[in-house]
């Protein structure tokens, strides 16, 4: 989910800011599919998007 907060960055130069980049979310459960009651593992990749 995607949050609209921003964010100062860890530039040494005073006011600079950083804003959301576009990235596009990946979740995968394993095993696929899944079992009621059995383990499951579950991952998320999150990938930048160039603009």
């Amino acid at each position: 989910m995607a949050s609209s907060i921003w964010r100062r960055s860890e530039s040494t130069a005073p006011g600079r800011w950083l804003g959301q980049a576009a990235s596009t979310t990946t979740v995968t459960a394993d095993p696929d599919p899944s079992v009621c009651g059995r383990p499951l593992t579950v991952c998320a990749t999150v990938t930048a998007v160039a603009r």
